[in-house]
């Protein structure tokens, strides 16, 4: 599709970092001619609230939805929401409930199933204290070596004041429960978007991205497998391709 003048970006970040890491994506995306915005969700970054945490994935839609409404008002043209990992369920979620409304979208190893089996214990104590303290929350134990093979990208993961490993229990079951929901009515996916995993991604399943692709009735729809690379692609070796072919399928 040919891009609108002036084409922004709205970046909804993923579990436990911040918009400041897509620094990158919104370099090499200036250099096309579109701007880049990135959003700090609620319990995240910046933005006030327990880490890790959010009542109702309402409230993350809700987020998700006034932020692009900002953008809108801020920019010219067209708003393209990009979500990474648990941003790209948040952006589906709001796709499939008619919150989100926008001409075409992305998503990026959207955090539809995880890779990995999640303890039995930590699964029955997440649902018992979702429903009686739901701001508990739990170290999701993510291996930071996982979410890129370029050791500069570990090492300033690790490093990060912002970025943090906790998980509340309402977030978990309201994540799953707004994951399978996606699954079922992917059919309903009917706005064009783009939608990129890596082929080695460690941490979420690319196979669960390729059935939502496959159930989506959306024209204009696209799918691209990265081969061995890791859970974030816009931060892994070889990210040039990566914003290149997004470039492309922006009409930049």
């Amino acid at each position: 599709m040919p891009a609108a003048p002036g084409l922004t970006l709205a970046v909804i970040h993923g579990h436990g970092e911040h918009g400041g890491r897509y620094a990158s994506l919104a370099g090499a995306m200036a250099g096309h001619g579109i701007a880049t915005y990135a959003l700090d969700y609620r319990g995240h970054g910046s933005s006030e609230g327990p880490r890790g945490h959010a009542l109702s994935w309402d409230d993350l839609i809700a987020d998700a939805v006034a932020f692009n409404a900002k953008v809108a008002q801020e920019a010219s043209g067209e708003v393209v929401p990009l979500g990474h990992s648990v941003g790209g369920s948040i952006v589906l979620s709001a796709v499939v409930r008619g919150r989100l409304r926008p001409r075409r979208f992305v998503v990026s190893s959207p955090a539809l199933r995880v890779l990995g089996k999640v303890p039995a214990w930590k699964v029955g104590l997440g649902r018992v204290a979702s429903k009686l303290a739901p701001s508990i929350a739990l170290d999701t134990e993510l291996n930071a070596d996982h979410i890129s093979r370029d050791p500069a990208v570990v090492a300033a993961y690790r490093a990060d004041p912002q970025v943090h490993s906790r998980m509340s229990a309402r977030f978990y079951t309201e994540w799953q429960a707004a994951n399978a929901e996606i699954q079922a009515r992917a059919p309903e996916i009917r706005i064009p978007f783009l939608a990129t995993h890596g082929g080695g991604d460690q941490i979420i399943d690319p196979a669960a991205t390729e059935v939502v692709y496959n159930r989506a009735t959306a024209p204009g729809k696209k799918l691209i497998i990265y081969p061995g690379y890791f859970h974030e692609p816009y931060n892994d070796t070889g990210s040039e391709r990566v914003f290149a072919d997004l470039a492309e399928w922006l009409g930049a």
